[in-house]
């Protein structure tokens, strides 16, 4: 048992370690392509991906849950898998091909026809990494996994910048993303010790889907709902104002992301194991005042930071992103409590957080179409309100299950939001006050928040590093 907890612990820093560095080179690859590259190209491609998330989610089907959860798994199973996955992949494959005039029709973008074809190799190359990769997990192979996802960005991201160097377009994304995915596959079928075997048995094709139809329609709803966004621009907008909108949407993301890494490898998988809810009302209060003096503060100083960041990096040709950047960023805000919450809800009760995730899904739909007639800008600000809607639900249905009621919640993170304001204010009103250059304008911008958060930290005597080791 002892052995087994260090096998995950070591397995957690490895995940986050090799998380963080693989989604740094994606970020800053990403930022040396924008530099190249128009918007046009990142709203295109943007356009496409919306589909073919889409149909590679039917070609796991859910049944890389199975290889990672099932427990009695042989080589019967693992082949018949496999199997299922290329078959899927092909029809996928040609499906995707079929309807690719009808996906041009619908985001009214012609240039899309032609660009369908050759991404749609990546639902056959992913077909051949569900298996090996599922199961390199089961086997907590976490830093071989880790070390593959960094090649893989980095030689891709070399490709994808050559490309575009030598004016390949959108083009030199494609080829990025093939060329990762192609890579990521071999290494994970290299290390695994499943060597691939085409063999169906009906048995384990029926105990398969048993087990993973949940999951792949969870799947499938959680992909649309995730798309959303891209369909509405890329469909009522155009493919620039999607480019735009991706470029401004990676900033807050990839801050976003990171702490998910720290918080879900480390904290919530306590919650499931606690049964006595007053118990598990003190570890969520704590862990939202942890994880608000943390990121609120940096979340928003992105957004005060945004446009000299963007204007400096991107250059102007990006300068309509700033506003995505700041606003998602404003949005992002509220995203850490709202991440506690969902997360006690779904450790203590599957229906309240169900009811929970899709009322938040469904007023998410209703503020995007019906803000559609206002603008791209109230269609973003849409977020800003559909984000205090989900905090208010998930916090009704968390005081139900374990007693935190919605006052003491924003007695816990109002205060902090209204710090984490006071903080970034001055980054904000610098960005209208100082009149020099972008690098001159950035670096006091982040020195005067730098001594303030660290003055803030020092008053709360509290300790980040901490929280990290």
């Amino acid at each position: 048992m002892i052995e087994h907890k260090k096998a995950i612990k070591h397995g957690a820093k490895w995940t986050f370690v090799g998380y963080i560095a693989q989604k740094t080179v994606v970020f800053a690859v990403g930022i040396v392509l924008a530099r190249i590259l128009d918007p046009m190209d990142f709203g295109l491609l943007g356009m496409i991906m919306v589909f073919v998330n889409l149909f590679d989610i039917i070609v796991d089907s859910g049944f890389g849950y199975v290889v990672v959860r099932y427990r009695n798994i042989d080589r019967k199973i693992l082949d018949s898998i496999l199997t299922l996955n290329v078959l899927l992949g092909i029809i996928c494959f040609i499906l995707l091909n079929i309807t690719s005039d009808y996906i041009a029709i619908f985001f009214r973008e012609p240039k899309l026809q032609s660009l369908i074809l050759p991404i749609s190799f990546l639902l056959l190359i992913n077909a051949f990494k569900i298996v090996p990769f599922n199961l390199n997990v089961r086997n907590l192979l976490f830093k071989e996994r880790s070390k593959i996802d960094v090649v893989s960005a980095i030689a891709s991201g070399i490709l994808g910048i050559t490309l575009a160097y030598n004016d390949f377009g959108v083009m030199s994304l494609i080829y990025q993303i093939l060329f990762a995915n192609l890579l990521s596959t071999s290494l994970h079928n290299f290390i695994s010790d499943h060597k691939i075997n085409f063999f169906m048995d009906r048995t384990s094709v029926n105990m398969i889907w048993k087990r993973s139809h949940k999951i792949f329609s969870e799947s499938i709803t959680s992909t649309i709902f995730n798309n959303l966004n891209k369909i509405i621009i890329g469909r009522y907008f155009s493919a620039q104002l999607l480019g735009f909108y991706t470029r401004g949407h990676s900033f807050p993301s990839f801050t976003q992301k990171a702490i998910v890494q720290v918080v879900q490898k480390s904290i919530f998988p306590v919650y499931a194991k606690i049964e006595d809810g007053n118990e598990v009302n003190f570890i969520a209060r704590k862990t939202i005042r942890t994880l608000c003096i943390i990121y609120m503060p940096i979340i928003l100083v992105l957004a005060a930071i945004s446009k000299n960041l963007i204007l400096l990096l991107l250059t102007v040709k990006w300068e309509e992103s700033i506003f995505f950047a700041q606003i998602l960023a404003i949005a992002s805000s509220l995203f850490a409590p709202q991440m506690v919450l969902r997360n006690v809800l779904k450790s203590r009760n599957d229906k309240s957080f169900l009811i929970s995730e899709n009322t938040s899904k469904v007023t998410r739909l209703i503020l995007l179409i019906g803000l559609i007639p206002f603008g791209i800008k109230w269609v973003i600000i849409g977020q800003v309100i559909n984000g205090v809607i989900t905090l208010l639900v998930s916090g009704y249905f968390t005081k139900k299950e374990i007693g935190y009621t919605l006052t003491e919640q924003f007695a816990d993170y109002g205060s902090l939001f209204f710090m984490a304001i006071l903080l970034a204010l001055p980054s904000f009103l610098l960005d209208y006050l100082l009149d020099f250059s972008y690098v001159i304008e950035l670096a006091i911008q982040l020195i005067t928040f730098s001594v303030l958060y660290l003055l803030y930290l020092k008053f709360k005597r509290f300790n980040i590093i901490k929280i990290f080791t």
